[in-house]
């Protein structure tokens, strides 16, 4: 990771369990050797007073630092296993994936520009009137209207692809290099067009879906069908119909009900949301994307493995051709080696034969050794 004086204050390290372990085991070795000091009561004196001058002085050197001269032309990296998380100073929150590189080219009271170089990142974009925040990757513009995302840009299987789906708010995406053709998508809806194929002669963002749009059973489906060419379809063996405006309503405000519960900290109720999001409203497009969150949650803070695994095959199950799915096989795996369970090697099979090339695959193919 390349970046400037300062940008410590921004980056939440990835402190996982192994590395939380390894420090206390180091802390605790030292303690067992440090001999007992012959003034018991100066030491914590001493402490609080440098603590209290170190406040002071990166309290100062922050208000009269411009904020701007810290982020512009910041690169954040993250390694192939892991992910790192940017928070901007207004609270602005970008959370890479694994092995994803971002840029912060403009960072000013008025306009931020961030350029996906690589892999995924989930942006939550705090609102500020009259600001403007754009996400470039490849030639296409993301300018934010308010304000959870998710931008990929290339997978194994389509290394060009890029890749918009939407949690809560609205996003524009446009064509930077062709004449003005602009989609606006709503909370849970997605999008994406290969980076690669040059703009024709009326171009658009998105390849047609006609032979989808004719089949749709309501105009709020076909409507789905142009935005994500992927999003599940209603079935007869369905509880509930895409078609229904009331579920699809009742699921959205669900999914947004569950992201506002995860941003203020109630992180079981959104958990909960997320989970009858998926169980009750399983043609909804916003179901698989829900499982897979779901999945992640159980998985990075709960801990619950055995629900982790049901959810990240839910959510394969009801979109097996989601953007996510790369990373959803990536973790099954990783949850089959934890718990040394059987079907590791078969779930890594199975990824390294979907992806070759992908992102986490110097990580699982280390695991499921005998």
């Amino acid at each position: 990771m390349t970046a400037p004086q300062r940008l410590a204050q921004f980056i939440q390290p990835n402190l996982h369990e192994p590395r939380l372990a390894h420090q206390w085991a180091r802390i605790e070795n030292s303690s067992r050797h440090r001999s007992k000091p012959a003034l018991t009561w100066f030491a914590p004196v001493l402490a609080a007073s440098l603590f209290l001058c170190g406040v002071l002085f990166v309290g100062w050197h922050w208000f009269r630092t411009p904020h701007s001269l810290a982020l512009n032309g910041t690169v954040v990296e993250s390694s192939e296993s892991g992910s790192e998380l940017l928070t901007l100073p207004d609270g602005s929150r970008i959370q890479l994936g694994a092995a994803s590189r971002v840029v912060v080219d403009t960072y000013e009271a008025n306009k931020v520009q961030v350029t996906l170089k690589q892999g995924s990142a989930e942006f939550d974009v705090a609102h500020q009137s009259g600001r403007q925040f754009a996400v470039f990757a490849g030639r296409f513009e993301i300018a934010v209207l308010g304000t959870h995302f998710n931008v990929s840009i290339g997978t194994a299987s389509e290394p060009g692809r890029v890749t918009v789906q939407v949690a809560r708010g609205k996003v524009s995406v446009r064509n930077r290099q062709s004449a003005p053709d602009e989609r606006v998508l709503a909370a849970g809806q997605s999008w994406s067009a290969d980076e690669r194929t040059q703009p024709s002669t009326a171009p658009g963002l998105a390849e047609s879906n006609s032979e989808a749009t004719a089949k749709a059973e309501s105009a709020e489906e076909q409507e789905l069908a142009k935005i994500s060419p992927s999003a599940p379809k209603a079935s007869a063996a369905t509880t509930v119909g895409v078609g229904d405006s009331k579920s699809a309503t009742e699921a959205k405000d669900l999914f947004e009900a569950a992201q506002l519960s995860r941003i203020n900290g109630n992180l079981r109720q959104s958990a909960d949301l997320l989970n009858k999001l998926r169980k009750s409203y399983r043609s909804d497009p916003r179901a698989s994307l829900a499982a897979f969150e779901l999945g992640r949650m159980r998985m990075d803070i709960f801990g619950d493995a055995t629900g982790s695994i049901d959810a990240f095959r839910d959510a394969i199950k009801l979109s097996p051709n989601a953007t996510f799915r790369e990373d959803a096989e990536a973790r099954l795996v990783q949850l089959y080696h934890r718990q040394g369970d059987r079907r590791c090697e078969a779930e890594k099979a199975q990824y390294l034969e979907h992806y070759p090339n992908g992102a986490a695959r110097k990580l699982v193919t280390r695991l499921c050794v005998p």
